[in-house]
């Protein structure tokens, strides 16, 4: 079975949850609406943990710059390979 996905205002709540905390680690007010935090971060898909991570980003932008830039999550964990630079397998077994 499978969990339903959460509807906006449950979106909200979490990232309001998100903010306070945010909020109280760093020791500051983020001076910004939860309703934008949540457009912010409404095209980085459809997981929640996504979606938290673009919050997270941007109110740390906005704590350490004082304004928000791109958001930058969609980029993270993916997979750069260069193929040039990569041994074969059989070169790999030869060196053995």
């Amino acid at each position: 079975p499978q969990l339903q996905p959460l509807n906006q205002a449950e979106i909200l709540s979490v990232l309001e949850q998100v903010q306070v905390f945010h909020g109280k680690a760093y020791d500051w007010q983020p001076q910004i609406d939860v309703r934008e935090v949540l457009k912010a971060s409404e095209n980085r898909g459809y997981l929640l943990r996504t979606r938290i991570r673009a919050a997270v980003e941007l109110l740390d932008q906005l704590y350490q710059y004082r304004q928000a830039g791109e958001i930058r999550i969609n980029e993270l964990g993916e997979p750069q390979y260069q193929e040039d630079e990569l041994p074969s397998l059989d070169e790999c077994i030869n060196e053995m």
